[in-house]
């Protein structure tokens, strides 16, 4: 091995933003439980961001770093079934997430030693809040 320094550099980034929301035109016909366009509380929105960064020394060490951040909202449609006379059909329900937020991440480590032995070490983890 010579004392030759060598860097190398990997990185990627996205992002993505969207907003859905359910159609009930062709599905359901309740009138009850949608306005005949779209389906009540089925909308969600999210956005997200992604990085993946690596860094190479020598033909030895190896580092990475992964990052994932997400914020977004959601509805939960109720039943479509909403029938008073059937005993077995319940009362739609019409539950909400709003405001969730969350990060995640992951460290690493890879040492390549002589011979056909080599080490590896992650550590990682999350935290989400609103759900």
């Amino acid at each position: 091995m010579t004392d030759e320094k060598r860097f190398n550099t990997n990185f990627d980034f996205s992002g993505d933003w969207n907003r859905v929301w359910f159609s009930s035109k062709r599905i359901f016909r309740n009138k009850n439980t949608t306005d005949g366009r779209l389906r009540e509380n089925s909308d969600r929105k999210q956005k997200n961001l992604f990085a993946n960064i690596g860094y190479a020394l020598k033909d030895i060490w190896e580092i990475g770093l992964v990052a994932n951040k997400i914020r977004g909202e959601f509805g939960k449609p109720p039943i479509t079934i909403n029938d008073k006379t059937d005993p077995f059909a319940s009362s739609p329900k019409y539950e909400r997430i709003d405001n969730y937020d969350g990060f995640s991440g992951q460290i690493s480590m890879n040492c390549n030693l002589p011979g056909p032995f080599g080490m590896r070490c992650w550590t990682s983890g999350k935290h989400i809040t609103g759900i």
